[in-house]
């Protein structure tokens, strides 16, 4: 086997344990939205994700805004499948569109 191949193979094994232990410490079929950059490791991929609609919440509060988790792991498999949210749009190119 070859150490490209191998080292890919270690990488996915590692980020599936973290991903276990992340799902471990939810306690539940429910992600919080302040969980949600911890599980993304991104605000701004986190963020574009909930804007573009790939997940919406079940509970959404003044305080209070919950996601499934099984959405939340759907959402991160289509990233590692190589798709990605729409970018933000900067303030600079929305107000040229106008």
């Amino acid at each position: 086997m070859e150490p490209k191949v191998l080292r890919q193979e270690l990488d996915a094994a590692e980020s599936a344990i973290g991903l276990s232990a992340l799902v471990q410490q939810m306690r539940g079929p429910w992600v919080r939205s302040s969980q949600l950059p911890d599980l993304f490791c991104s605000w701004d991929l986190a963020y574009r994700c909930t804007k573009g609609g790939w997940l919406k919440p079940i509970v959404q509060g003044k305080r209070r805004t919950i996601y499934r988790l099984a959405d939340v792991l759907a959402c991160m498999q289509r990233i590692e499948a190589g798709e990605l949210p729409l970018p933000r749009r900067n303030k600079a190119t929305q107000s040229d569109g106008a």
